[in-house]
């Protein structure tokens, strides 16, 4: 069999790169993982007490999955 991704082959990897993104991408994970964090975002404000303003919380969040995205990517690297 061969192989779509090999290192000369560009066109490929760019063409399977996308049907992979685009079949995960129509399971909706994306949306599912986003309610996930989400939700235990609040959770963990409301359990330490922590008062936000909307805009406040809104760019914690982001940082907070921003960081958490990295480590995933780093752990999905070793």
């Amino acid at each position: 069999m061969l192989n779509p991704i090999s290192p000369g082959n560009s066109g490929s990897y760019i063409e399977v790169k996308r049907k992979v993104f685009e079949k995960i991408k129509s399971s909706k994970l994306d949306k599912q993982v986003s309610a996930l964090i989400q939700n235990e975002y609040e959770d963990a404000l409301k359990s330490e007490g922590i008062v936000l303003s909307r805009g406040e919380r809104k760019h914690l969040l982001t940082d907070v999955v921003a960081q958490l995205f990295d480590e995933i990517i780093k752990h999905m690297k070793e």
